[in-house]
């Protein structure tokens, strides 16, 4: 749960983009799982500022913190697979686009 205030519509996107970049990398025996569910939900409690526009100084905070957060939970999802005894990150830099680094990573 996050206290922002931030627009639905953007929040649903900025969860989506911390999803892609986290828990939909996880692959295990190279099957990645469909049986997942991912919830956040944002209660506006923080009184005085909106998030409403994608890139602005904030939401960029929030997703850069929000994305984190995921790829944290994906790495301890991924460790306690059972019979994990080896987590395999991989950092895939100067790919000419996501999805090439994305199947050069897997490969």
């Amino acid at each position: 749960t996050c206290d922002a205030d931030v627009d639905p519509a953007l929040w649903q996107k900025m969860l989506k983009h911390a999803v892609e970049q986290s828990f939909n990398q996880i692959t295990v025996d190279g099957d990645t799982s469909t049986n997942d569910t991912v919830v956040a939900l944002c209660s506006g409690k923080v009184p005085g500022v909106k998030i409403t526009e994608e890139g602005s100084p904030d939401a960029q905070l929030l997703q850069d913190a929000l994305t984190a957060l995921c790829q944290g939970l994906g790495k301890s999802i991924a460790w306690d697979g059972e019979g994990a005894n080896v987590l395999l990150a991989v950092r895939v830099e100067g790919a000419g686009s996501r999805e090439d680094a994305r199947t050069i990573a897997k490969s």
